[in-house]
């Protein structure tokens, strides 16, 4: 999914969140009722805000992290690396070649070669 989506908390009236790019499980081989909820997500991805990068690296990553997303990554395309972390307590692990993503019931991970991503996204 791609932003504008909502993630909602349990409190489906408030708590409402629109993270850039995210992945949802499937619920009995569908996607699972809109505005999604943050339990049917199974990664989040933002990509750096230029203004308030504090946003993404300290205040999003605790609250998708601490309401059980396993997975949260953020794009920085000035630097062209992406960061990932799987727990609030996660120091995070730092890409510039590739990334994968392999989420359980999955066949095969998803693989990135980040120099190719990027070279598309900024020519």
């Amino acid at each position: 999914m791609i932003s504008p989506a909502d993630v909602r908390s349990a409190d489906r009236r408030r708590n409402r969140v629109q993270p850039d790019v995210f992945a949802v499980r499937l619920v009995d081989g569908k996607q699972p009722s809109y505005p999604y909820d943050l339990t049917d997500v199974l990664l989040i991805i933002e990509v750096e805000s230029p203004n308030n990068p504090q946003l993404d690296y300290q205040i999003k990553r605790k609250l998708y992290l601490s309401r059980g997303v396993p997975e949260y990554w953020i794009v920085n395309a000035a630097a062209q690396i992406v960061s990932r972390w799987r727990a609030v307590d996660d120091p995070g692990a730092v890409f510039d070649r590739r990334i994968e993503w392999h989420p359980a019931g999955m066949p095969a991970p998803l693989v990135i070669d980040l120099p190719s991503l990027f070279d598309d996204a900024l020519g």
